[in-house]
């Protein structure tokens, strides 16, 4: 059915509904800072439903993991020669960037211009 309206419409390119609801899901979650139980209510789903079947991490997610487990593992038992390092205090950026979303832009570009460049 759904294929037949894309095709009346004009659309070549099909629009998968399963993965639009997934992004839109997902971003819910996000949103709500994952709050599953309230994006399960909006949606009629149970958040068990909802979170197996929408709990997929950003790659951007999992670096911040990453980099916050590095950085409250390091901080305290830093070595001699890693004493002399600048440790990133990602919370202390993390507020910045809250607190200025200009920042928060310009990181961005930063970052994806970074990437463009890395992909050519």
């Amino acid at each position: 059915m759904v294929k037949v309206w894309q095709a009346a419409e004009g659309i070549t390119s099909q629009i998968e509904f399963q993965g639009l609801r997934k992004s839109g899901q997902m971003h819910k979650v996000r949103l709500t800072k994952n709050n599953y139980q309230l994006v399960a209510e909006n949606s009629g789903q149970s958040p068990e439903v909802l979170m197996s079947n929408y709990n997929e991490a950003l790659d951007s997610e999992k670096r911040t993991l990453s980099l916050l487990v590095e950085t409250s593992f390091y901080q305290h038992g830093a070595t001699e020669g890693a004493a002399s390092e600048k440790i990133f205090d990602v919370e202390a950026t993390l507020q910045a960037i809250q607190g200025n979303p200009e920042l928060g832009k310009q990181i961005l570009q930063l970052l994806l211009s970074n990437a463009a460049t890395a992909i050519k």
